[in-house]
C-alpha cells in the first residue's frame, strides 16, 4: 500500500507514502481516515469555541455533530454510489464498503445539512446562523482532509509541464488538484472568517461559503481525471453543481444586499444610548422616531415638554421597529409581553411600537445592523429570529443605562 510521490520541477528526490497509519487490533487503520477525523475534530473545535457568537451554546453544537456526522458519511458514499451505479449495480455487497474508497464531498455536504436542519427544526432553533458557523467547519475539515487524496495518491489532474507538477510512481506529472483545492479552501477559511463578525444578516456566510468553494471546485473539478459524470453525457456532475451553487448563491447574496431585504426583524433603540452608525447613517433617537411617525406636526414647544417630562421619568424608553406580517418580530413582542408579567422590574420599561414598513423615510435612515449587536453583546448579533433570553438580555441592558 505504499507509493511514490516526487516533484522534479521544483526538488530531486522521491517521498514515499504507505496508506497504512498504524495497526490498532489486527485492523489496519489509514492515513485517510485519520486526516479526515482530524479535520472533523479541528472544525468540531472552531464551532464549540464560537458557538456563543452565531446565538447558541457548544451543547447544541455537540448534539448537531452527533446527527450530522453519520448523515454526513451516508450522504458522502451514497452520491458516489449513485453516480457510479455502472459498477455498484453489478457488486451490491460493497455498496457500504467505504473502507474500499469512494465518498464524495457534496454528497457529504448534503447529508449533513439536511440532517442539521432536521436537527434544528426538532429542537425549535433557528436553522441559518448554525449554517454560517458549519460553513466555516466545512472550509477547516475540507482544507484539511483533501491531504488524505495525497496520501492515497488520487483525486489527482492530467498532466502538466508546470514546476509543481506532481509525479505519481513515476509516472508523468500531473495536477496536485488536491493540493489546489486545499490551498484554496484554507483562504476561503481565513477571509470568511475575518469577515463572520461583520456579516449582516443570517445565511450570510453560508452563502458566501457556497459562492467561495462553488467557484474554486469548478474550476479545479476540470482539471480531475477521476471525476463523477451524469451517465454517458460527458459532463462532470460536480463541476455542474459547483456551478450552479454559485451562480445562485451569488444572484442571492448580491439581490439581499442590494435590496436590503433582510432587515425585515426585531430592532430594538433605547433613548440615551450611544451605538455606532454604519457607512454614515444616523441612529434615530425613540423621541425623534416617535415624532416623525406618530406626529411630524408637532412644535418645538410641545416637543421640549415632552423631553423634559420623559428626562423627569423613572420609566427606561425603549422603542421597538416592527414589521406586522414579521413572524419573528411577532414572536418577539410575545417574548416582551411575557417577560413583563414575569418580571415586575421590566415594567419600568416604556415600550413604544414603531411601524417602520410604513414610515419609509425612518426604515431608509435607521442603522439595523450595529443597534441590535450594541445591546446583546460586542459579538452577538440581534438579527432575524429572536429567542426569549435575547429580548430579556435587551431588557436588562436598558436598565443599566
Amino acid at each position: 500500500m505504499q507509493n511514490t510521490i516526487a516533484f522534479p520541477g521544483l526538488f530531486d528526490g522521491t517521498l514515499t507514502l504507505d496508506r497504512v497509519a498504524f495497526t490498532l487490533f489486527g485492523q489496519d487503520i489509514m492515513w485517510y481516515g485519520v486526516i479526515i477525523g482530524t479535520g472533523f475534530l479541528l472544525a468540531a473545535l472552531y464551532g464549540i469555541c464560537r458557538a456563543r457568537e452565531f446565538g447558541f451554546d457548544a451543547d447544541f453544537v455537540l448534539d448537531l455533530l452527533i446527527v450530522c456526522l453519520p448523515a454526513a458519511i451516508l450522504g458522502a458514499r451514497l452520491y458516489y454510489v449513485a453516480f457510479r451505479w455502472s459498477y455498484y449495480g453489478a457488486h451490491l455487497s460493497e455498496i457500504f464498503n467505504i473502507r474500499g474508497g469512494g465518498l464524495a464531498i457534496y454528497g457529504g455536504l448534503i447529508g449533513a445539512i439536511l440532517a442539521g436542519c432536521l436537527v434544528c427544526k426538532f429542537r425549535k432553533r433557528r436553522i441559518l446562523p448554525p449554517l454560517d458557523l458549519a460553513s466555516l467547519g466545512f472550509l477547516i475539515g475540507q482544507s484539511i482532509g483533501r491531504w488524505g487524496n495525497f496520501v492515497n495518491c488520487e483525486a489527482f489532474g492530467g498532466a502538466t509541464s508546470l514546476p509543481w507538477g506532481m509525479s505519481i510512481n513515476g509516472g508523468a506529472p500531473v495536477h496536485p488538484t488536491f493540493l489546489y483545492e486545499s490551498l484554496w479552501n484554507a483562504l476561503g477559511f481565513l477571509l470568511l472568517h475575518k469577515y463572520s463578525k461583520k456579516r449582516r444578516f443570517d445565511g450570510e456566510l453560508f452563502l458566501l461559503y457556497l459562492i467561495w468553494y462553488g467557484f474554486g471546485r469548478m474550476l479545479i473539478e476540470g482539471l480531475r481525471t477521476d471525476s463523477l459524470y451524469i451517465g454517458a453525457t460527458g459532463i462532470r456532475v460536480s463541476q455542474l453543481l459547483s456551478a450552479v451553487l454559485f451562480a445562485a448563491a451569488l444572484g442571492l447574496w448580491l439581490w439581499l444586499r442590494r435590496t436590503k431585504r433582510y432587515l425585515s426583524c426585531p430592532i430594538f433603540r433605547v433613548r440615551g444610548a450611544e451605538a455606532p452608525a454604519a457607512d454614515g447613517i444616523p441612529v434615530f433617537e425613540p423621541a425623534e422616531a416617535n415624532r416623525t411617525h406618530n406626529d411630524p406636526t408637532a412644535d418645538t414647544a410641545t416637543d421640549a415638554a415632552a423631553e423634559l417630562k420623559k428626562e423627569e421619568s423613572p420609566m427606561k424608553e425603549l422603542t421597538l421597529f416592527m414589521l406586522p406580517n414579521c413572524p419573528h418580530c411577532k414572536l418577539a413582542i410575545r417574548f416582551q409581553e411575557e417577560l413583563m408579567a414575569e418580571h415586575p422590574e421590566y415594567r419600568d420599561i416604556h415600550i413604544t411600537m414603531v411601524n417602520e414598513a410604513k414610515e419609509a423615510a425612518l426604515a431608509e435612515q435607521y442603522d439595523y445592523y450595529y443597534v441590535p449587536s450594541y445591546f446583546v453583546g460586542k459579538d452577538k448579533l440581534f438579527e432575524g429570529h429572536a429567542e426569549k433570553s435575547d429580548v430579556e438580555a435587551v431588557f436588562k441592558k436598558v436598565l443599566e443605562l
